[in-house]
């Protein structure tokens, strides 16, 4: 291994991790630093295509997937023994023990190295863990509060995606500010634009779309089909696109039956096997919907973004900076049918006029490509 490396810790990645941030902050990343860009992790899937594709030029290092203690991986820790002198620069994934005792690990070992945590931060979760700091025993707050207060020292920067978790943490000091900087996700749109087209307004359709893990409980599918009872589509369709949780069913049968007049304008699709399929609803579509309870900062907002999308999503982490606080899409507060209903029934009844869709592409392009998100953190790292 050679001293110019990135390396990225992150044991359970698929292939579809490669084309969102835990692959694209890594490559690009590296690209930028001029450094070898490789993902640490466990061989999840039999193919990892994206790596002839999406993210050519990144490496996967596989390493043996434990089959006890999984929340502080050994051979992780012997990957690092062995290769952190010749690590530029360590990624590592959301704030948790392991992380962190990986980036004190890294910087014992290697000084000169720069160990980046990225939070994915799901900013009502936090703000319970920090209303519930001081409920912890006297014994376990002291051994916690040195455990984060070597990893504060030790570590050189920490991300988090919105602009109201930089606001959040700064203000509860949960970081050193110096080292606390904010990073977005975003979309690789040049790659995206060569192969699979650039969008334009006459390609859109009266389309909405959702995409995700339908039926869990996170994304709260059940609540946009409840809005969607309470909405004159006027010959809109809505495609519902992700793979259908089994429970689910029992609730999309309901639907269809108490809504017979939805069943061929509501349409479930089930999950897309080629990227290029994701790519051509998000083209067509006009309106985007988000009707999750919570969220870290979901890949779908740029994604949506970069294509034009109005978004009307819940009033999750991310939702405030992607739609410009509201000026380029709707907020509505979780869990809210009539709310989500209203957005909905405005959004039809007014329309996405060209305008807009080109106020949507100039917001991504200056906030939500990789290049832009990456910007502050590559310019700090270079002048370190």
């Amino acid at each position: 291994m050679h001293k110019n490396n990135l390396v990225t810790i992150f044991p359970n990645t698929q292939n579809f991790h490669l084309t969102k941030d835990v692959g694209q902050i890594c490559l690009n990343l590296a690209r930028h630093l001029k450094l070898k860009p490789t993902i640490l992790t466990y061989k999840n899937d039999q193919q990892y295509d994206a790596i002839k594709q999406e993210v050519k030029g990144l490496h996967l290092a596989f390493i043996k997937n434990p089959l006890l203690i999984k929340w502080l991986d050994f051979k992780v820790i012997f990957y690092l023994i062995k290769n952190a002198r010749n690590i530029a620069l360590l990624n590592v994934y959301h704030p948790s023990i392991e992380s962190k005792f990986y980036c004190i690990l890294y910087k014992l070992l290697n000084r000169k190295g720069i160990a980046y945590m990225k939070l994915d931060l799901d900013i009502e979760y936090e703000k319970k863990l920090i209303a519930k700091k001081d409920a912890r025993g006297f014994l376990n707050r002291r051994i916690l509060n040195s455990y984060e207060n070597l990893f504060n020292r030790l570590v050189d920067y920490v991300s988090v995606e919105t602009n109201e978790g930089l606001q959040l943490l700064t203000e509860n000091d949960k970081y050193p500010l110096k080292k606390l900087i904010k990073v977005s996700n975003g979309v690789d749109s040049k790659y995206i634009n060569e192969h699979f087209g650039e969008v334009n307004f006459n390609q859109k359709e009266n389309i909405i779309i959702t995409v995700g893990r339908l039926g869990v409980e996170q994304k709260n599918t059940k609540l946009l089909l409840d809005a969607l009872e309470k909405t004159n589509l006027h010959g809109w369709k809505v495609f519902l696109i992700g793979p259908v949780e089994n429970t689910f069913q029992c609730d999309i049968d309901n639907f269809y039956k108490n809504n017979p007049h939805h069943v061929n304008n509501v349409i479930f699709v089930g999950a897309t096997s080629e990227r290029s399929q994701l790519m051509a609803y998000y083209k067509q579509a006009k309106i985007f919907i988000l009707s999750s309870n919570y969220e870290g900062f979901p890949l779908v907002f740029p994604e949506a973004l970069h294509f034009g999308n109005y978004i009307i999503s819940t009033q999750v982490s991310g939702a405030q900076d992607i739609t410009k606080n509201g000026v380029l899409g709707s907020l509505t507060k979780i869990g809210c049918v009539k709310e989500l209903a209203s957005a909905i029934t405005e959004k039809i009844s007014s329309d996405i006029s060209e305008l807009e869709f080109e106020q949507i592409l100039k917001h991504s392009e200056q906030y939500f490509t990789w290049d832009a998100c990456l910007h502050e953190l590559v310019g700090k790292i270079n002048v370190s």
